[in-house]
Parts: structure tokens; sequence; C-alpha cells
């Protein structure tokens, strides 16, 4: 699609005059751009991310991660946390290519409060057993 547009921007410009250097220099420019642009933005997001994340607490994966230290995590980084955990099975390797939404955002609030109950009990684990038992209330 990128080479498309920088395409027809080279035909649009041809056209109104100016020189192909030119343009293959400004699409260039542009281009490069777009990509560091988009480096910015990954790398403002990963700082954002770090920051919602408890200050004491170590780097591990999610699998290792007990509730009190999931229930430690900034609010607004919770749901992040519970999809991500959704796409991991206690493997630590992905699970289906699919992910239920809106079963995802019913369990939110059940696994905090779950979580709550049982702070040394493993994420994933609790993230299981939540799951299990409000299916099976039919939430």
């Amino acid at each position: 699609m990128k080479r498309t547009v920088l395409f027809t921007l080279l035909a649009l410009t041809l056209s109104a005059g100016a020189s192909a250097s030119d343009t293959l220099s400004d699409a260039a420019s542009s281009a490069a751009g777009t990509v560091e642009n988009a480096a910015n933005s990954v790398a403002d997001a990963a700082k954002s991310m770090k920051a919602k994340l408890s200050p004491s607490m170590p780097a591990k994966p999610i699998a290792e991660w007990t509730c009190a230290e999931f229930l430690a995590v900034d609010e607004s980084f919770r749901p992040s946390a519970v999809y991500f955990a959704e796409g991991f099975n206690q493997k630590d390797k992905p699970e289906g290519a699919m992910i239920d939404i809106a079963g995802v955002e019913k369990a939110i609030p059940f696994l905090i409060e779950d979580c709550s109950k049982n702070p040394q009990e493993k994420l994933l684990k609790q993230a299981e057993k939540t799951r299990a038992a409000h299916a099976a209330a039919g939430h």
C-alpha cells in the first residue's frame, strides 16, 4: 500500500511539473519520518506501561505473577494485564488466536475480587478458576 501511495504521489507531482528526484526525495523523507514517529510511539507506549507497573515490582513473566502483584499495578493497566494473560496458557505458550473480549471484560471485576481474597495465588491459576466459576454460574 505504501508503494502505491508513493507512486501516486510521484505521478501527481510529476504532472504538476516537479522533478522526479525532488519528488522521490520528499517521499523518502516523509517515509523516514513516519517510521521514526512509529518507533517513538512504541517507545512512549512502553514507558507509559512501565510507569503503570508498581515501581517495587520486579520484571518477570506474567505466568509467575501472583494476585498481589496483579493488584499492585495501576488500575488502568489491569485490563491490559488480563488480556495478555488470557493469551497465554500455564506453559507460557500462546493460546488460540481469539480472545473473548466481552467475556474478559465481564470477568475482570470478578478476578479483582477473587485476587483480593487470595493474594498469594498465581494470577493465571486464579484467572482460570474465576473464569470456570463464573462460566458455570452463567456470567
